[in-house]
């Protein structure tokens, strides 16, 4: 059996991080889960595009006369709690179906 080399999350090769997690669904998940284990990976990306939605739109209001705090708050969400969600909810999930 060759060895799992971890490859998410997808990086660039210019950044010295490597990948955290090895991920794929077709060799670790059942077929009879395979489609709502996806359902919930694409979720999870729903909620990451989410945040960037928000960083986009505090930024939006910022220069439109409102509060910089909220572009701020904006940025701190996306880099801690998309990685956090994929750590505390995802993962857990996916280690379920396994």
């Amino acid at each position: 059996m060759a060895e799992k080399v971890n490859n998410f999350p997808p990086l660039p090769k210019f950044i010295p991080l490597k990948p955290c997690f090895y991920q794929n669904f077709a060799d670790e998940i059942p077929i009879d889960h395979q489609t709502l284990v996806r359902r919930i990976y694409h979720l999870w990306i729903f909620y990451s595009i989410t945040l960037g939605v928000n960083l986009i739109a505090c930024l939006a209001w910022w220069i439109g006369g409102g509060s910089g705090v909220n572009f701020g708050l904006a940025i701190l969400w996306l880099i801690s709690f998309s990685p956090c969600s994929y750590v505390c909810w995802f993962r857990p999930i996916y280690k379920a179906f396994r």
